[in-house]
């Protein structure tokens, strides 16, 4: 829609203006508002389970007997997660809301569905897994507006939506001018269409009066991927949402990966690309199909694009090496000098990788302990560049310190402190690279909009700091503290199970105001030596939660227990021996798949690999919900690349192993992915153990042939497909967990998975 493409029914603003005044117009709008709003305020903020359920029971008290009364609030345990509390035959029933990504909810094993306002529709029309439909509901605000797809338009978005920038000014000059970042019907912001529209007075406007240069819109779009996406490209916005609003040009789409960079490449918006560099832009950012803005520009036919893009030098950061750079280094000396100054978070050095000569490992230092990654080296367009995971292409170790001292970009922290060979700390400012070396390094002065003057309330960077960029924020997660819990709190009571490390008991755990049912790990007295590093990790798996994870309550240190949540079913691979009967291949099993899929995506995330992912691992919340448990053998993980190395012996599940396991003691999210494709095998023989009665030499003399388990009567063809990926020798062959997910969400073989009652009660 262009900005004359109104509706003929509704008069332009100024017309409206010749006939009343604005403050009459602002207080329809508001009326218009109220009544639009009403439609969608079943939002009750930040209310306890028990405040739910008497404002439900209630709402039963006045209006009778209501199967489907709902509201929705904000979730206790997890601040971007919701809770859907509903009525049914009288009983109240919650269900977690799971934010995804960016705005995007589901709840369950359902749909990922963007924006709140839509999630409610769509159980509104049918029960999908629910107890029942959502009817009516308990009435008191509307959702957040970052939270919705769509929203109500409003007169700040139909003066933008003019490009009348006179009448913008008037109402965002207004005591009671609408939220600057509410949506509007197509679900944009007025920042959004002002950026898309190329009307940089407007934005600036906009930017000064409140509004987020990172929204995103119903597209999951940022202003400044609008602004890129927009006619011809408009290079002014971008520099306006840069300089003023802080928008970060690494913000990538959550759907496709795609950061503003590839959309001005994909439209051939020259001008565009030209000052998102001149704004150090990485240059070679990629999707997560792994294609760069250079590779899009090409794919699209933008050869004039492609040319530029491929002919750019980037420049050189004003960085010496000597800072940061430790040739004789590892990761033992590396978390040595992090002790000895103090742990701080955004201390890092770089050093050489012990197994690749052609990598490197950056070691930082975050919730006082240290994380590794691995700098990777390649070779793109007859060059050589550097990496971390699924970062950007860089030229050199000096551009990856550069870049993500400016911006986390999937670290847990920014780089702030380096210690150098000397053993001196060296802060590391943002200082921009070496103009000269840069041939589009004054387009950012050249091509100046035409602005109004700097407001008094916009912050420390508005246009008259000739366009250089802030230090952009990071967002680390929350600190999590290991959760020490005395040994008499602690009721131990049947056995549950017994390992190699020790036993699992059921128990109790009173903590002074609730007791509630835990699961237990106690360790064998000749395993404390053993235990001693898994309790330094334990901080870090303190901190996970995830639906599809057995939850760490607390450690107790005399003696020495693991305090687990209580997962009543217990063992998946147990009830595929007892239950066969109650098992539907299409319907359960692929569930569970799923599930496990997308607890071991959420550990590699957080950088943790299992170990000993397995059937007898995974335990049976209900029939619809899995845990993964056992990390007795897991290993929080950063670096060398992204794998630990065994050091200790021990009794290992060689049949579940990857031959790099096996072989060379090394472990990885690759070798999790084996792991899970025997897991996946023991599923559909309802629990057949792998390999049969065959020892571990054998089966590692098969695999080196190339032999592998067969396919399982009650498997699809494209099941065991699946399975020989996982299967693949070399680990770099193997899918992610990421793609495994995905897989299972968007095959047509696995829709039945998503069409099935799956609601789980929370």
């Amino acid at each position: 829609m262009t900005m004359d493409d109104q509706d003929e029914t509704v008069p332009r603003l100024c017309e409206q203006l010749s006939r009343s005044s604005l403050r009459e117009l602002l207080r329809q709008d508001r009326e218009k508002e109220e009544i639009a709003e009403a439609q969608v305020s079943w939002y009750h903020g930040k209310i306890s389970r028990e405040t739910a359920e008497t404002i439900l029971r209630q709402g039963i008290a006045d209006h009778g007997n209501i199967d489907g009364l709902f509201l929705v609030r904000e979730s206790t345990a997890s601040p971007k997660d919701f809770v859907l509390s509903l009525m049914y035959n009288r009983e109240p029933y919650h269900f977690v809301i799971q934010n995804q990504c960016e705005g995007h909810y589901r709840i369950d094993q359902g749909p990922v569905i963007h924006g709140l306002d839509e999630l409610i529709q769509r159980y509104k029309e049918n029960d999908h897994g629910l107890p029942h439909k959502l009817t009516q509901f308990c009435i008191d605000q509307p959702p957040p507006h970052q939270a919705r797809k769509f929203g109500h338009t409003n007169i700040l978005h139909r003066a933008v939506g003019e490009g009348n920038v006179q009448i913008t000014q008037e109402i965002l000059n207004s005591v009671n001018h609408p939220d600057v970042n509410k949506k509007n019907a197509d679900g944009s912001t007025a920042l959004h269409d002002a950026s898309f529209y190329g009307l940089s007075e407007i934005v600036s406007l906009l930017l000064a009066a409140g509004a987020n240069a990172n929204s995103r819109d119903s597209g999951a779009y940022t202003a400044l991927a609008r602004a890129c996406c927009g006619g011809s490209g408009r290079p002014n916005s971008v520099a306006v949402l840069i300089t003023q609003g802080g928008a970060d040009p690494q913000e990538p789409c959550p759907k496709t990966g795609w950061v503003p960079l590839h959309e001005a490449a994909m439209r051939g918006h020259c001008e565009c690309v030209k000052m998102l560099l001149a704004f150090d832009a990485p240059l070679m950012s990629r999707t997560h199909d792994g294609d760069t803005p250079c590779d899009i520009a090409q794919k699209y036919g933008k050869l004039e694009c492609a040319s530029l893009l491929s002919r750019y030098v980037v420049p050189k950061p004003q960085l010496k090496k000597e800072q940061w750079y430790h040739g004789n280094l590892d990761r033992q000396g590396a978390a040595r000098l992090f002790t000895l100054h103090g742990v701080q978070d955004g201390l890092f050095l770089i050093r050489p990788n012990s197994r690749r000569t052609d990598f490197y490992v950056l070691s930082l230092c975050f919730n006082r302990s240290p994380y590794n990654y691995e700098i990777r080296k390649s070779m793109y367009q007859n060059k050589h560049v550097y990496y971390i995971d699924d970062g950007p292409f860089l030229p050199s170790l000096d551009h990856i310190v550069y870049h993500y001292s400016k911006r986390a970009d999937g670290l847990p922290c920014r780089l702030a402190k380096a210690i150098s060979p000397n053993n001196r700390i060296v802060e590391v400012s943002v200082v921009p690279p070496l103009e000269e070396e840069n041939e589009y390094s004054n387009y950012k002065q050249l091509t100046s909009p035409d602005l109004p003057p700097r407001p008094d309330n916009v912050g420390t960077w508005g246009m008259t700091n000739k366009g250089t960029p802030p230090p952009l924020p990071s967002y680390p997660p929350p600190k999590k503290t290991l959760i020490s819990i005395p040994a008499k709190r602690i009721t131990t009571g049947s056995l549950l199970g017994e390992g190699e490390y020790g036993a699992v008991y059921k128990g109790v755990y009173d903590n002074g105001k609730e007791k509630r049912d835990v699961a237990i790990k106690c360790f064998h007295d000749d395993q404390v030596n053993v235990m001693e590093d898994f309790m330094k990790e334990a901080t870090t798996m303190q901190g996970l939660d995830h639906v599809c994870i057995v939850k760490l309550i607390g450690v107790s240190k005399s003696p020495l227990m693991m305090i687990q949540e209580f997962v009543p079913q217990g063992s998946m691979l147990d009830f595929l021996y007892d239950h066969p009967d109650q098992v539907e291949v299409k319907v359960d099993l692929y569930l569970w798949a799923t599930q496990i899929a997308c607890g071991m995506m959420y550990l590699e995330e957080k950088h943790l690999i299992h170990r000993d992912l397995a059937a007898r691992n995974i335990l049976l919340q209900s029939k619809r919900q899995i845990k993964i448990s056992d990390f007795g053998l897991s290993r929080a993980i950063g670096a060398d690349n992204d794998y630990y190395r065994a050091s200790r012996g021990g009794r290992w599940p060689i049949k579940w192993y990857a031959p790099e396991c096996v072989n060379y003691g090394q472990f990885s999210h690759a070798s999790d992915v084996w792991s899970y494709g025997v897991t996946l095998w023991e599923m559909f023989t309802f629990g057949e153990p792998p390999y049969g009665d065959k020892r571990g030499a054998e089966v590692i003399k098969d695999i080196e042939r190339g032999k592998r388990l067969p396919k399982p009567d009650n498997c699809e063809a494209v099941t065991y497909d699946l399975m020989l990926s996982c299967w693949s020798a070399r680990p770099a062959d193997r899918p992610t967990f990421a793609k495994l997910h995905r897989k299972f969400q968007v095959d047509d073989e696995y829709q039945t998975v998503s069409k099935s009652r799956t609601g789980r009660m929370k």
